[in-house]
């Protein structure tokens, strides 16, 4: 019997059945002879999936019951779908039919020169080829070593079996088969399209194997290979066997490969039946049948001149990133290339032939082989001995790029750093520190850490093993969400450097991929590395880095001053504290106004002094009214109220800049603002303003009515804050302002100044069909029972608000998945269940829409397509948000909560990137933490109807990046508390009493407490939960008089609800005394809870609520003593 460990095994699956019952007996057929296959102990090695019937579905549900059946044994082999026929998704553009047909003999040569990769490639990848493309791309990133090809389904991977070698090649044969009935004879494939399937040379590469597969969908020509290549095997899916390709049995729909290599030739045999399979390749002199004739195309002359222009372009705008592969300057310190050469010969001897493995792989075997002591040796070559950086790096540093990506491993830059500049430049240990917000003009972040750093050591091991929580996985999610949104210089001391190549892997860098362009600065190379270059897209600069970096970023370049500049206002505006704003200021920096206003999006500055678009409606004059000082001269505090989509905004504006005009110094507190409310009162007194006006005060949450109160500082400035009344209950009851209802009937005036600006704008729309302007006003005056905004959109676009915001978001649908989880997770974080934030970043949504995969170009697009539909907008900054508050919360409440799949879906996906910003973060008031904490809440997770097993799946998809974090378990055990999971929720408390500053958390021991008093009465005879519940009243009476109790409003509220219904319930049972002493306590407490925490709702309430049980309380007293 052959040595186990000297074969392998392939299962090469063709396109199932269509019919249900010869589709069940294909894949009953296939798992019984892998079952036969464990049975005596062979493990597959691969699956090869030769073509789909047309969905892939079938096909992925039978590799997924594969994968279960080998997982049960502990291992999983890897999967490659190679495209046939049947996943063409026809008919294909005209343009790109002619291409590959009529005009093929022209394109060719283009094409595999990488030419082309715009008008043939990207359109087969995410068109012709969509449904298998993805499959591929989630599945070759489990495999270790996969080389892309150029078109999709190309690739090749080595195997090692046995200390020999296997190499697989999927090829696509049927790419120009893009008609309906398409000419079989357009099937097959060419010598260039394996040499870019394998990186190099397909004759080598093969030579170097012991055994080559080739895959593919369907038979096809084949072109003419040296003899050297041998052994060879071809299988296809479909087809005429012709050419030498190997077709499975007609009688089964699947064939189980064995190759042994345990002996001086390589045996292939068909392992159900036993019998040898041949595996020459015909020379090249005897090659017969129909080939495909490419004409070799002469390389172009290198013309550097437009490069370099395009270079300093793209420098100029501030917005380049550097990923320095290697350089400027040649050894010492080593690069990596040489390090995984020193390191290979340490662990295996000598460094690998043909092929040395890549760093990652002798990475690993060096950290299991390898004494501490022998491993720091060899790291400690990346550290340069003199401590000096070379001249090279200090011009590097003093260039304008927006962030640099260090993959050397050394500490040049560090040293560049020390000596100059570290003032304005922050080194990131990308081994040590998340992402976050940049302090500095820019940030070297050291991709692989820094060498003889105490106590971080360096890793060169593969982003993706590393575990989720991990910063270095983080910055590498956060390098590939960039590349998609700024041009990128990469840098390297050789054009076929592995780790170049290795770095290009890692952060996903292909053609057609990236909107801005890619430039390698490289020496020239060979015409082979230049030919891999062009195929992945990237613009070659043939220059080693040393005199680049001398001739092009020399100090005073028009590109460097240009890009600097910006680069400081880009700078200066991201780190811009926003607090208080001069409206005088606002009003000047504003963009003209634009009637799309009048269709439901949020007002500009421009739009407000731009009478065309805004009408003064009676309302301002309400509120003006109010703004007047009393007799004494006190300046009020106005707090003007509506509901969403009722022009509170408007009004504001409008208001606050007729005050402008008139000479008074008005400030601005909106949605932007990231400052605290004690911050914002001191700008305020800072700027000596007379007038401020607050837009959604309640986004300062509990400090709201302090805020007010601080500005207005005892009648001296006016306040004007507007407030949602579903948040008005956030307000003290007896807060003195004056308060303005603004959801109240508009007068024939406003309803006629509204229609004329509809006319004026063109936008009168529904509206014309009404021959007179009474008709007219009395129509709006009908729709605007509804609210203003929904008025003014039932009134241009005939449909409701309801109506307009559920067909735009199934419209999405045709654009993919990607479009609705982008709009989604906007909606959600901008609606009124979650507005903690004014909007969020393109690259955090890059980063939350493609979880938990790494961004591409799909997600990129996505974002943009939503912003040209104008679904979102870019508010000042940069940060996107949906066009109108009031829309995004109808998209939330009108279709969201209505799909819980895709609600469960966005949400975990929000809550786990801003998981992933935030967990290494301390400070509860920053706002990705602050965003954070409010997806985690249990409420949260409640108003938006989130399923009860789906909000659990949502919580379990942050706890590797949260166990540790306090405010994590505190929200899984109040929402387990809400389900009644009592058992649930003390393990969670107990775990987040484990965490940091955990034990003496007020919310903690809160949430304990009301834990066991709610346990008792679900349970009120049990004696152990009687005395857990009197613990847990004497917890609570700690808590709420401890040094904390001020902020401490739910402990109040827990003994005003929690303690006195359990009282009432379980009382007969403590005896007289006991009852008493509890009951005198509970009340001395709640009393006391109303003064302490006088200005919160929440507790009043209680305390109300306390007070109307106390009758009841007394009643309920057990056997007075006699």
């Amino acid at each position: 019997m052959p040595d186990s460990n000297m074969e392998a095994h392939f299962l090469c699956l063709v396109p199932l059945p269509l019919e249900e019952s010869a589709r069940q007996a294909a894949c009953g057929a296939v798992l019984d002879d892998v079952t036969r296959l464990h049975a005596s102990d062979g493990r597959l090695t691969g699956v090869l999936v030769l073509g789909t019937s047309g969905d892939r579905m079938p096909a992925e549900e039978l590799v997924f019951h594969l994968q279960l059946a080998c997982a049960d044994l502990g291992y999983e082999p890897f999967v490659i779908p190679v495209p046939g026929p049947a996943d063409l998704r026809l008919p294909a553009t005209r343009l790109l039919t002619r291409s590959l047909t009529e005009d093929w003999g022209r394109n060719a040569a283009d094409l595999w020169g990488g030419e082309l990769t715009e008008d043939i490639v990207a359109p087969l990848e995410t068109k012709v080829f969509s449904d298998l493309t993805a499959w591929q791309d989630e599945t070759i990133r489990a495999v270790e070593g996969w080389q892309r090809g150029l078109l999709p389904g190309d690739g090749s991977l080595r195997v090692e079996v046995g200390g020999r070698t296997l190499g697989l090649v999927s090829v696509n044969t049927v790419f120009r088969m893009v008609t309906e009935g398409a000419d079989p004879r357009l099937s097959g494939c060419c010598k260039e399209q394996l040499d870019l399937a394998v990186g190099g040379d397909f004759d080598t590469w093969a030579e170097g194997n012991a055994l080559t597969l080739v895959a593919a969908g369907r038979v096809g020509t084949w072109p003419e290979l040296a003899l050297e290549t041998a052994p060879l095997l071809k299988l296809a899916g479909t087809g005429e066997s012709h050419a030498g390709w190997m077709l499975p049995p007609p009688d089964a729909g699947h064939r189980l490969l064995r190759i042994e290599l345990g002996g001086s030739r390589v045996a292939v045999k068909d392992a159900a039946h036993g019998q040898t399979i041949s595996t020459a390749v015909r020379p090249r002199a005897a090659a017969r049948g129909p080939q495909v004739r490419v004409a070799q195309r002469a390389e172009e002359a290198y013309d550097e001149k437009p490069l370099l222009e395009a270079f300093h372009q793209n420098l100029s705008t501030g917005r380049m990133a550097l990923v320095l592969v290697s350089g400027p300057e040649t050894g010492p310190p080593i690069d990596l290339d040489e390090l995984n050469r020193r390191l290979a010969g340490a662990v295996f001897g000598a460094v690998p032939s043909p092929i040395e493995p890549p760093l990652r792989e002798t990475w690993v075997a060096a950290q299991s082989q390898l004494t501490e002591e022998q491993l720091e040796h060899y790291l400690d070559q990346l550290h340069a001995s003199n401590g000096e950086a070379p001249a090279a790096v200090h011009r590097l540093l003093r260039a304008p790029w927006f962030r640099i990506y260090d993959f050397t491993g050394a500490d040049m830059l560090a040293l560049g750093r020390k000596a100059g500049g570290g003032d304005r430049i922050s080194l990131v240990n990308a081994c040590d520190g998340p992402p976050a917000d940049k302090h500095e003009a820019f940030e070297v972040v050291a991709m692989h850490g820094l060498p003889k750093q105490e106590g971080i050591p360096q890793d060169f091991g593969d982003p993706e093993d590393d575990p989720p929580r991990h910063p270095r996985q983080q910055w590498f999610r956060r390098l590939r969400a960039e590349l998609l949104e700024r041009p990128v210089l990469f840098m390297s001391l050789s054009p076929n450097s592995p780790i170049l190549w290795d770095t290009l892997r890692m952060v996903g860098w292909r053609a057609g991929e990236h909107e801005f362009p890619g430039f390698l600065v490289a020496p020239e190379g060979t015409a082979v590395d230049r030919a891999r270059l062009r195929q992945v897209g990237l613009q070659h600069i043939r220059n080693s880095p040393s005199d680049f970096v001398t001739r092009q970023l020399a100090p005073g370049s028009q590109s460097l001053v240009l890009g600097k500049r910006l680069l400081k206002q880009e700078h200066a505006g991201a780190l811009r504290d926003v607090g208080v704003q001069r409206v005088a200021q606002l009003v000047q920096d504003a963009p003209a106004g634009h009637a799309s206003f009048l269709v439901g999006r949020d007002p500009t500055w421009g739009d407000i002094t731009n009478r065309r678009i805004t009408g003064q409606l009676s309302l301002i004059d309400v509120v003006a009214e109010s703004t007047q000082p009393s007799a004494e001269g006190r300046m009020p505090v106005v707090l003007v109220k509506g509901s969403a989509g009722s022009g509170k905004t408007t009004v504001l504006m409008q208001v606050a800049y007729r005050l402008h005009k008139k000479g008074s110094h008005v400030g601005w507190v909106d949605r932007a603002a990231n400052l605290t409310s004690v911050t914002v009162a001191a700008q305020t007194r800072q700027q000596n303003l007379d007038a401020v006006f607050v837009d959604d005060v309640n986004m300062f949450t509990r400090n709201a009515s302090d805020l007010m109160h601080n500005l207005n500082e005892d009648g001296k400035r006016l306040v004007v804050a507007s407030i949602r009344v579903t948040r008005q209950s956030e307000i003290p009851a007896g807060f003195p302002a004056k308060v303005v209802d603004v959801d109240r009937q508009l007068t024939d005036s406003d309803l006629k100044k509204l229609v004329k600006a509809l006319e004026k704008n063109a936008l009168i729309g529904d509206l014309k069909k009404y021959r007179s302007t009474q008709a007219k006003v009395e129509r709006l005056r009908t729709l605007s029972e509804k609210g203003l905004l929904a008025a003014m959109i039932q009134a241009v676009t005939g449909s409701t608000l309801r109506e307009k915001v559920v067909s735009e978001y199934q419209d999405l649908s045709k654009y993919g998945l990607a479009y609705q989880w982008a709009y989604a997770a906007v909606c959600i974080v901008n609606s009124d269940e979650i507005f903690q934030q004014i909007g969020i970043s393109s690259t955090g949504l890059l980063e939350v829409v493609s979880y938990p995969d790494p961004p591409d170009r799909s997600h990129r697009e996505a974002i943009r397509g939503l912003l040209e539909m104008g679904l979102l907008v870019a508010a000042p900054g940069g940060l996107l948000r949906c066009r109108q508050r009031t829309i995004a919360d109808a998209v939330v409440d009108t279709v969201i909560k209505k799909r819980p799949v895709e609600l469960e879906t966005v949400m975990t996906k929000l809550l786990v990137s801003y998981a992933e910003r935030a967990c290494h973060i301390e400070d509860d008031l920053h706002p990705d933490r602050r965003a954070m904490i409010r997806l985690l809440n249990h409420n949260v997770m409640r108003e938006l109807c989130l399923r009860t097993e789906g909000a659990r799946r949502t919580y379990q998809a942050a706890h590797d990046l949260l166990e540790d974090d306090r405010h994590y378990w505190l929200q899984r055990a109040e929402f387990e508390i809400d389900q009644g999971r009592f058992d649930l929720a003390r393990s969670y408390l107990a775990a987040g009493k484990g965490c940091r500053y955990g034990e003496d958390d007020r919310l903690l021991r809160t949430a304990s407490a009301r834990v066991q008093l709610r346990d008792s009465v679900a349970y009120s005879t049990d004696a152990r939960r009687l005395q857990d519940a009197v613990a847990a009243v004497h917890e609570l009476h700690e808590v709420v008089r401890g040094p904390e109790g001020r902020k401490a409003p739910h402990a109040f509220v827990a003994l005003a609800r929690d303690g006195a219904n359990w009282l009432l319930q379980c009382g007969q049972a403590l005896g007289y005394q006991l009852y008493v002493d509890l009951l005198d306590q509970i009340t001395d407490d709640v009393k006391y809870g109303t003064v302490c925490c006088a200005g919160r709702n929440e507790v009043v309430a209680a305390a109300a609520w306390f007070d109307r049980q106390r009758s009841r309380l007394q009643d309920r007293t057990p056997g007075l003593p006699i």
